[in-house]
């Protein structure tokens, strides 16, 4: 009885492993999607701002310090937005490079420990 129990744990072992692997695949793929649309989004609040730049505020409620910090806020959501409602094009070149080196790396350490 020992010994099936044992045979039945081997034979689930590795089918457990894959998932494993598959789930931290999952996750590595999620983070790097995840940065690369950090990434366009800061590039876009970039660009937003400086098309803010030349613009000054006028009348009783404008001006000043803190509709300078608004104005980066409103950039940063502004980025954001256009970002996850598809962007243009620069998370995605950028999520396809980093997959790109992480199967590098993933090919370079399987053959170092093989």
């Amino acid at each position: 009885m020992t010994t099936m129990n044992l045979s039945a744990l081997n034979a689930y072992l590795p089918k457990n492993a894959l998932v494993h692997k598959k789930i931290d695949d999952f996750w590595k793929v999620k983070k790097i999607a995840e940065a690369a649309l950090e990434f366009e989004s800061q590039f876009l609040s970039l660009m937003i701002e400086n098309m803010f730049t030349g613009f000054e505020a006028d009348g009783m409620f404008g001006g000043g310090h803190s509709e300078t910090i608004y104005r980066t806020f409103m950039a940063d959501e502004y980025a954001k937005s256009i970002a996850e409602s598809g962007g243009v094009g620069i998370a995605d070149s950028v999520r396809e490079q980093l997959l790109e080196i992480q199967e590098m790396e993933d090919t370079i350490s399987g053959g170092v420990n093989a």
